[in-house]
C-alpha cells in the first residue's frame, strides 16, 4: 500500500518510519504464523503417512533400518504370513524376517536429526515450523531472482503460506513440505549457478536430498538443467557434488528393497495409466485454482509475459513436469488434498502468475481525508491517501485462502489424529497381559507408541483363527479389536466372527472385547 501524506515532512522520515512500520508488520505476521503452527499441528504418528515416517526415524535414532516383527511368546506364527505381523507402512524384507519401511528414508533422516535434540515427539512441530518459515524464505527469494517486483514477491509467498493446501501439510508428519522446501533450494542453486558453480553444488544436494525424501522428485533434474545452462563447468560440478548422494541412494533401496532401484512403493508403473490423465488434468484445473486463488490462471499467459527467456523455460518447465507425470498417477485425482504432489511445482505457477500481473498498469484509488479540496488535476490538502487497487485484489486473495483453510477445516487435523496416540497408550496400559489385540488402520499408532504385539484382522483366514483361538484357550487369553469404524463389519462378518462387546471408543476408533465364539450381531450395534 502506497501512503503520501502532503503535509510538509520530511520525505527521509517518512521513509524511515514507514521501513520499520513494515519490519513490525512483518515480524508480527511471521509470529502469527509460527503461533497457528505450533499451536494446530498434529505431532502423533497416526495413519500410514505419519506412523511410517515416525516409526522409521524410531529405528534410526536407535540405529537400525529395520525392525523386528513382533509376535507374542508361544503363539502359532506358523500359521499366519509375515504381512500379519508387520503395521501400516511396512513390508516384509527381501532377504530376512526384518520388516523394512515402505516409505523413502528422506523426512525421517529429517525427524531423526531434530529429534536428537528436541526428543521425537517434539521433532514433527519443530521441523514443520523450520520447513515452513525455510519455503517463505526461499520462495521470495526466487521469485525476486526471476524478476518479480517486491511487492507482488511478497504476496505471492503469502498466498502459498496461507494456502490450504500448503497448512494442511505443514501441520502433520508428511513429507510434501519439505520436498518443497528442497525442491526451492534446487530451483534457487540452479538459477544462481552462472553466479559462481558453487550454486551448482547445492543444487545437486538440494536434488539429492529431495530424491531421498520421494524419489519422484528426479523430476527436479528438468527444471535445473534448465538452470544450468549449458556450460559444461557447471554440469561438472552438479555431477560430482550429486554422485555420493546417488550412489548413497542406491545402496540404501539395495539393503532395504533388494535392488537399487527398488523402493518400497513397489513397480510404481503399475499405478500410471494414459487414462487418468484426463480427469486427472479436470481435477487440477478444478483444484488448483482453489488452492492458490483463482489469479493462478495467470500462469497460462507466461510466455507474453515481459520476462527473460531463462525465467520463463525455467518456470514452465518446472511446473509441467510435476504435472504431466502425476496426471497419469492413479491417485492424484481422488481428493483435493491429493495435489500435494504437486506443492513442490506450486510455487512455480505463482512466480508465473505474478510475472504477468505486474507487467499491467497499477490503478490506485485517491482517497481524501478531513480538510481536502479537489482542483482541475489533482488534490490539494493536508492530507490523502493513495491506495492501490491491487491491494483491494490481495486482500480479497487473502480472505480467499483463509476462508478455504477454515472450509477444510485444517485446523481440526491435530484433533482428528490424536485419537491414535489416544488408543496406542489404553494398548500399553489397559491391555491385559495374555491378550492378543488385531488391528489394521492404527497398527502403526500401536507399534509406535507401545511395545505390545498385534496381528493384522486381514490376515486372519478360517484356518489360523482356529489356531488363534487355541492359543488364547491354552494361555487363557481373551482377543481383542482395535478397529475404525469402517473397518468393524468386514473384520467381525468375514475374518473375526464371534459375540464382540465395544470397552472403549477415541474418537472414530473403537476398542472391542470378544466375549464369546458364537456370533452375535447385536453385539455389533
Amino acid at each position: 500500500m502506497r501512503l503520501d501524506f502532503l503535509d510538509g515532512r520530511s520525505p527521509g522520515l517518512w521513509f524511515a518510519l514507514r521501513s520499520r512500520f513494515r519490519a513490525l508488520l512483518l515480524l508480527a505476521a511471521l509470529g502469527l504464523y509460527v503461533f497457528f503452527l505450533a499451536w494446530y499441528v498434529s505431532p502423533y504418528a497416526g495413519g500410514a503417512d505419519s506412523s511410517g515416517y515416525l516409526n522409521s526415524a524410531q529405528l534410526l535414532l536407535h540405529g537400525r533400518l529395520t525392525a523386528t516383527a513382533r509376535v507374542p511368546a508361544g503363539f502359532p506364527a506358523d500359521h499366519f504370513r509375515r504381512e500379519a505381523f508387520i503395521p501400516v507402512a511396512f513390508i516384509p524384507g527381501p532377504d530376512s524376517a526384518e520388516m523394512v519401511p515402505t516409505y523413502p528414508l528422506g523426512l525421517p533422516l529429517h525427524y531423526a536429526a531434530v529429534g536428537r535434540w528436541t526428543g521425537l515427539d517434539a521433532a514433527p512441530v519443530v521441523l514443520n515450523i523450520l520447513t515452513a518459515l525455510a519455503v517463505i524464505a526461499l520462495l521470495y527469494r526466487i521469485a525476486r531472482d526471476v524478476g518479480v517486483h517486491p511487492r507482488p514477491a511478497a504476496a505471492l509467498t503469502a498466498l502459498f503460506a496461507l494456502s490450504p493446501l500448503t497448512l494442511y501439510y505443514a501441520l502433520q508428519p508428511m513429507s510434501d513440505l519439505v520436498a518443497t522446501a528442497w525442491t526451492l533450494v534446487a530451483i534457487l542453486g540452479a538459477w544462481r549457478s552462472p553466479r559462481h558453480v558453487g550454486w551448482a553444488a547445492l543444487a545437486a544436494l538440494a536434488v539429492t536430498v529431495a530424491v531421498f525424501v520421494r524419489p519422484a522428485n528426479a523430476l527436479l533434474l528438468l527444471p535445473v538443467a534448465f538452470g544450468l545452462g549449458l556450460a559444461w563447468r557447471r554440469w561438472l560440478v552438479f555431477a560430482w557434488c550429486g554422485l555420493p548422494g546417488a550412489l548413497a541412494w542406491a545402496a540404501f533401496n539395495r539393503h532395504l528393497y533388494g535392488s537399487a532401484l527398488a523402493t518400497g512403493y513397489g513397480n510404481i508403473a503399475d499405478t500410471l495409466r494414459w487414462s487418468y490423465i484426463g480427469p486427472t488434468l479436470a481435477h487440477f484445473a478444478k483444484w488448483i485454482p482453489v488452492v492458490l486463488t483463482p489469479a493462478v490462471a495467470l500462469f497460462l499467459l507466461l510466455p507474453a509475459a515481459r520476462a527473460s527467456v531463462r525465467a520463463k523455460r525455467l518456470l514452465g518447465v518446472w511446473a509441467s513436469a510435476f504435472v504431466l507425470f502425476y496426471s497419469a498417477y492413479y491417485f492424484s485425482h481422488e481428493t483435493w488434498w491429493y495435489l500435494r504432489f504437486l506443492l513442490p511445482a506450486m510455487p512455480a505457477l505463482l512466480i508465473g502468475a505474478a510475472l504477468v500481473w505486474q507487467q499491467w498498469p497499477a490503478p490506485a484509488l485517491t482517497l481524501a481525508l478531513e480538510g481536502s479540496v479537489q482542483t482541475s488535476r489533482r488534490w490539494q490538502s493536508a492530507r490523502c491517501l493513495r491506495v492501490p487497487l491491487t491491494t483491494f485484489f490481495f486482500i480479497a486473495a487473502l480472505v480467499w485462502q483463509i476462508a478455504w483453510g477454515w472450509h477444510f477445516q485444517v485446523h481440526k487435523i491435530e484433533l482428528g489424529e490424536r485419537p491414535y496416540r489416544e488408543v496406542a497408550r489404553w494398548v500399553q496400559q489397559s491391555l491385559p497381559p495374555h491378550a492378543v489385540l488385531v488391528a489394521g488402520q492404527v497398527s502403526g499408532a500401536v507399534f509406535h507408541y507401545s511395545d505390545r504385539p498385534f496381528v493384522q484382522w486381514s490376515e486372519v483366514t478360517p484356518v489360523n483363527y482356529a489356531a488363534l483361538n487355541d492359543y488364547l484357550r491354552t494361555n487363557r487369553g481373551e482377543l481383542y479389536a482395535g478397529l475404525f469404524n469402517y473397518e468393524e463389519q468386514p473384520a467381525f462378518a468375514t475374518h473375526l466372527p464371534g459375540t464382540w462387546q465395544r470397552v472403549q471408543q477415541f474418537g472414530p476408533i473403537s476398542i472391542w472385547r470378544r466375549t464369546s465364539l458364537a456370533p452375535s450381531a447385536a453385539a455389533r450395534n
